[in-house]
């Protein structure tokens, strides 16, 4: 496999829309939105709505998100606060930022590095190696 220098936000570009779908999935089939209701709470076009139902968007990790119980039930938890909100407002949207970041980090294969335990590590043997760098050239 060929080295990347994508942070691991920058691949959330292909992780977000099936997220999306995902929760357009949960609102209209599970929770009984219309699709215009879906829409609407959403801050998308119908259109929209119809294209992630139909795998025409979103659909690149969508299997792995809908087979997965605990990355689905994070989804049907963004759906229910959407609901309950009425929309995409403050508390929802809280919800929802969270829920894509954790779902995202689960999905991404560079790992996420604003949550991951291990950057203090990794600072740590970054600067040992170059310690021991700077000690191999002095003798």
């Amino acid at each position: 496999m060929m080295p990347t220098i994508a942070m691991p936000c920058e691949i959330a570009i292909n992780i977000i829309p099936s997220i999306r779908a995902a929760i357009v999935i949960a609102l209209v089939k599970e929770l009984g939105l219309s699709r215009y209701e879906a829409a609407k709470f959403l801050g998308m076009t119908p259109a929209a709505v119809t294209n992630y139902l139909e795998g025409k968007r979103g659909n690149i990790y969508l299997n792995k998100i809908l087979n997965d119980k605990r990355l689905y039930g994070i989804v049907k938890k963004v759906a229910r606060a959407i609901l309950e909100n009425r929309g995409l407002k403050e508390e929802a949207i809280n919800v929802y930022r969270d829920a894509v970041c954790e779902i995202c980090c689960c999905l991404n294969e560079l790992g996420c590095p604003r949550r991951s335990k291990n950057i203090g590590s990794l600072v740590n043997r970054a600067s040992r190696k170059e310690e021991l760098a700077e000690a191999s050239n002095t003798f």
